[in-house]
Order: structure tokens, then C-alpha cells, then sequence
């Protein structure tokens, strides 16, 4: 049976705003997101944004836009998290310009991704507020780069109130915006997303999560990246629903807030990374949860970096007395190359978590073992690969399918999946134009993940590229990163990165791990031993050496995952920050 949303969904929207109008129309009034800002003792201030003037707003920005930007061009968003991030992009969309989400810069790193991005995009506009601008503005006069970009100020363009024109007629294969990649593992790559892309995703979630007009939702994850885009604002507009938006710094530094504007809205779906749900576990007091009433929680989507057993069960064991129910959790995977989800666990259901010989899979096997034991590794499910992606397993080196119990790369074929990387045609056609030899079949996308799939599911084991090989062996990093974090209360979780160098034409093991600032006299041999015997215990192997460096130093891509790439090359030259 057909629910309301998958009725008005099947007259075949051509582009994203078709949607926005279409909601427009029926919930003018109603409230599309709210912004929650965070006061002197933890007060609060919320501002709505109804359908209705997300519409007027951004339909009189996009006719400022028309007169300096012609359709198709690039333009960087620059905006702080809030409301007007949300009108800036439609307004794009209105006037057929591609959106490019971004940020603005606060740190090295940031800075240094913003300049790729104005680089590979070809871009020679932001649009941004005034008071972004002048804070950007000093900083502006030393980078030359930074100079030849000019700036369209939206919050200037709303003064000149004035009836917009019709808007610019769009196509689903046109392109609806360029989203970068993390950076995790190489530079961040333009990926170019047609609105066909979107809608179908958009479609694959709300069927997956079951979602309808009267969900509420929370998010706190950024909207310049592709799970705070589509899963929390794209999304949101889809089912002409309600979402709670709130800074991921504010999060990030009380994580309780989060799960109290979950439990005042009673919020329906919500999701992160799997260190946002850690984070949780470790900072919320238990006086704090006595204030909690997470019964409404329905999808607690958990992705965009690996899953960890060991953490869903601590979330568990923490708030089930405040009604957050297991079934609730929701392990999924997806990446930017195919606009977002790929796979993802069933509602209402618990996740699938099942063990596996350990020793099999250093070697590419895949061997369950129905009663764990000390030669198994747990592993969460991704779910199943959601209906219309078909994911095969292939041999990365030769492309040929791999066998029932094998390990391979993750090959994704989909309506989903994006047009290309922009300006990169070699890089294309590696990724996106993958065929299996085998039958002929494709085109796939390679996803550079490494994975299997076992009684339907989809297990994802690392990044290809990450893979550890020692000695005839393959060891992910995120075990290895797993097992030292507890070796010492001083060790910061998440923020470790466990990589191979190569030493004399031998492959050697690396470990970079950060010290809490609340451990400034930490006896540095004695943790770099603990660490030492814990990784040759668990994995047999020998440690060559242990960078012990200081709290914030590690590299992270924008949604906190750790580049292990970066850190391997700050060793080789002897720039890390060690203590």
C-alpha cells in the first residue's frame, strides 16, 4: 500500500524544486525547520522558517542572482550554521545556478579544503552574509586567492524587495549542486549531483526510514555536508515535514543538548557518525538523563564511518531508561558518489551484529562463527543494499566478481549515482564507469570501500585505500585504532590512525594517537608501551613506532573522520604535534 508521500511522489517531479513548490502549496505556514541557538546557561532561542518564505526568500535572492551569475556556473556557499544556509541553496536551484556547499574557514585545514574547492570548481563567487564577510574580510587581504572571488551578500539582496521573476526552467539531468568529498583518504573531489540523483535518493530514504508528513526531526550535523544536506534538510522538504537544527559545535561541546531537543520536540529521526552516539555515552551525566525522554526516537541512523558494536550497546545500556529502544538504531552506508545511502538496516528492527573469524579476514575470507569467540571480530551490518541499488563484490585488482565468502571492493549500480567528478574525465571514468568482466555488466561505481555481503546483508570492513598490508596480511586500521583506545585513560577516543610506512622495502606499522589536555604530565613511554604490547597481543604484530601527539592535532575531514593519508605524510615529513 502506497503511503501519502509515495502518491504524491509518483506524478514524477522533475527537479527538487518541483518538491519545494509542491510543499509550499499545501504547508504554507507550517514551520520547515526551526534554528535552536544556545545561550549563557544553556537557554535557548528558536527561530522558524516556514515553507512559505523559504519559497519567497529564496525565489527573490535567485532573481539578484540572474543578474550576475549565469545559469550553470558554480557558486561557494558561505555561510555559518542557520537558517539562511536553507534559503541560499534553494535560491540556487531557482535561478539554475550549481550550488557548491562549503563553509567558512576557522582553521589550517579548512582553509586549505575552501582553496581546493575555489580551485576545482572554477567559481568566482561566494554567497555568503555580511557578517561572514566581515569577518573573512582580513583575512581575505593576505590570500591572493581569496581576492579574485567576489561576493553576493544575501542578506543585502533581501532589502531590494521587488516581485521575482518566473524561475529558470530545470531539467532532472541538470545539475543541482557539487558536493566535495571528505578528504579522507586523497584531495576533496567535486562530485556533480543532477536533481534525477537527488529525488531518487530522497525517495530510497523516506521509503527506508517510513517517514511521512508529521515526522519531526533533529539534526545537528552540518548542512555543507552531504548527511546534513539531503538526510536532514533535502529530506525534511521531501516529506514537507519539521526539523530542529542546531550548531554541530554546540553539540559538540555539550552533547546532552542533543538529546534534549530530541526528547522537548519529540523527535522522530535523528542519525550521526558513530563517535557522535560514543560521545554521548561518555559526557551525558546521569543527572542529566533523568531529564531525558527519548520514546519517540524512531531512526537513530548511524553511518558515514565504521559501526562499532562495542558503542551501540554502551548508547543501549546508557539511555534505555529513558525509553531509547535498540530496534531504533538504523546502521546504514552510503557516500557522496552516490548522493547518499546505499544500504541501511530495517525499521523497527535491531541491528544485524555477527561474528566472523578474524584471522579469515586478514586474509579476504569471510567465515561466520555462530558462538564468538576469542578469534572473532563482531561486525555491524549496513543493512541491505535498498531496492533499485544493485551492489555487487569484486576483486579491486581484476574486477571479477567475488565468490560467496570472499572480501572485496563495494561496486554500486544505481540511479543514485552521481554524474561524475567534476573536471576530472580520468578520474571519472575510473569510478564511474567500472564494468564487470565477468558478464559485461555496469556501468558501477567503485567506491574504494572494501566490504562483503553475507545472508543479504552488507558488511563494510575499510577504506581500500587505508588497508594495512603487512607480511602477507591485511589489517583495517579501525580495528587496530579500536583496540588501543583503551589501553589508557589518557588516549582521546577517535582520535588515533593506525598506518603502514614503508621502511627498507618492508612494510611497517604506524600509530598516532592524541593525549588528552587533562594529562599534561602523562608518562609517554609508559602509554607508548601499553600500546605497544595491546596492538602485538591482538594482531600479533610489532609496533615500529608510536607518535604520541598533542589534544586537536590529529587530521580530520570536516564531518570528523580521521585522514589517515594526511597523518601518514605529516609523519614522513616530522610536522606532527608531538608531545
Amino acid at each position: 500500500m502506497l503511503t501519502e508521500i509515495q502518491k504524491e511522489n509518483a506524478k514524477e517531479f522533475c527537479s527538487i524544486i518541483d518538491v519545494l513548490n509542491m510543499r509550499m502549496k499545501d504547508h504554507y505556514n507550517k514551520a520547515a525547520f526551526s534554528y535552536v541557538d544556545f545561550l549563557e546557561n544553556d537557554q535557548t532561542k528558536e527561530t522558524n522558517l516556514t515553507y512559505g518564505e523559504i519559497v519567497r526568500k529564496a525565489r527573490r535572492i535567485s532573481d539578484g542572482m540572474r543578474k550576475k551569475i549565469t545559469p550553470g556556473d558554480a557558486v561557494i556557499l558561505l555561510y555559518p550554521p542557520g537558517l539562511e544556509y536553507i534559503t541560499a541553496f534553494f535560491s540556487c536551484l531557482y535561478a539554475g545556478v550549481v550550488a557548491v556547499p562549503a563553509y567558512p574557514p576557522v582553521t589550517s585545514s579548512m582553509q586549505y579544503r575552501l582553496q581546493t574547492i575555489i580551485s576545482d570548481s572554477k567559481s568566482a563567487y561566494f554567497l555568503s552574509d555580511s557578517t561572514t564577510y566581515d569577518l573573512l574580510r582580513s583575512y581575505m587581504d593576505i590570500e591572493s586567492q581569496f581576492k579574485t572571488m567576489k561576493w553576493l551578500l544575501t542578506d543585502k539582496m533581501m532589502d531590494d524587495i521587488r516581485e521575482p521573476e518566473d524561475q529558470t526552467f530545470i531539467s532532472g539531468d541538470d545539475i543541482a549542486f557539487i558536493q566535495y568529498t571528505s578528504g579522507s583518504t586523497a584531495n576533496p573531489k567535486g562530485v556533480r549531483i543532477t536533481h534525477h540523483n537527488v529525488l531518487h535518493n530522497l525517495m530510497l530514504i523516506q521509503q527506508s526510514f517510513e517517514t511521512t508528513s508529521e515526522q519531526k526531526g533533529v539534526f545537528w550535523l552540518p548542512l555543507y555536508h552531504d548527511m546534513g544536506l539531503i538526510g536532514g534538510m533535502l529530506h525534511n522538504v521531501y516529506v514537507g515535514a519539521t526539523t530542529a537544527l542546531f550548531s554541530p559545535l554546540d553539540f559538540l561541546r555539550k552533547p546532552y543538548r542533543w538529546l534534549k531537543i530530541l526528547s522537548e520536540t519529540r523527535g522522530n529521526v535523528s542519525g550521526g557518525p558513530n563517535f557522535s552516539y560514543e560521545l554521548c555515552v561518555k559526557k551525558v551525566t546521569s543527572e542529566q538523563i533523568k531529564e531525558l525522554d527519548l520514546s519517540s526516537w524512531e531512526v537513530a541512523a548511524n553511518g558515514a564511518e565504521s559501526i562499532r558494536p562495542e558503542t551501540m550497546d554502551r548508547f543501549f545500556d546508557r539511555f534505555k531508561v529513558c525509553g531509547f529502544r535498540k530496534e531504533a538504531f538504523y546502521p546504514c552506508y552510503g557516500l557522496a558518489e552516490s548522493t547518499l545511502i546505499v544500504s541501511g538496516s530495517g525499521k523497527k528492527t535491531a541491528p544485524v551484529v555477527m561474528a566472523f573469524n578474524a584471522n579469515a579476514l586478514e586474509k579476504n575470507k569471510v567465515e561466520h562463527i555462530p558462538d564468538p569467540d576469542s578469534k572473532s571480530v563482531l561486525l555491524v551490518s549496513c543493512g541491505a543494499p535498498l531496492k533499485g541499488n544493485h551492489v555487487i563484490i569484486v576483486n579491486p585488482e581484476t574486477g571479477h566478481r567475488c565468490g560467496a565468502n570472499e572480501v572485496g571492493e563495494i561496486w554500486v549500480e544505481s540511479k543514485s549515482v552521481a554524474k561524475d567528478y567534476y573536471n576530472k574525465p580520468e578520474e571519472t571514468g575510473y569510478t564511474f564507469m567500472a564494468y564487470c568482466p565477468d558478464d559485461g555488466d555496469g556501468p558501477f561505481l567503485r567506491t574504494g570501500d572494501l566490504g562483503f555481503l553475507f545472508e543479504g546483508e552488507l558488511f563494510f570492513t575499510g577504506r581500500l585505500k587505508d588497508l594495512i598490508k603487512i607480511r602477507g596480511n591485511n589489517y583495517y586500521p579501525d580495528d587496530i585504532e579500536d583496540a588501543i583506545e583503551a589501553c589508557h585513560p589518557s588516549l582521546r577516543t577517535g582520535c588515533n590512525a593506525a598506518f603502514s610506512v614503508d621502511m627498507d622495502g618492508e612494510e611497517k606499522l604506524v600509530i598516532v594517537q592524541e593525549i588528552d589536555r587533562k594529562f599534561p604530565d602523562v608518562n609517554r613511554w609508559e602509554v607508548s608501551d601499553l600500546i605497544r604490547k595491546k596492538v602485538s597481543m591482538r594482531f600479533r604484530l610489532p609496533v615500529y613506532e608510536t607518535i604520541l601527539i598533542k589534544h586537536g592535532s590529529i587530521h580530520k575531514t570536516s564531518s570528523g573522520k580521521i585522514r589517515r593519508g594526511a597523518c601518514r605524510l605529516s609523519y614522513l615529513a616530522e610536522t606532527l604535534a608531538r608531545i
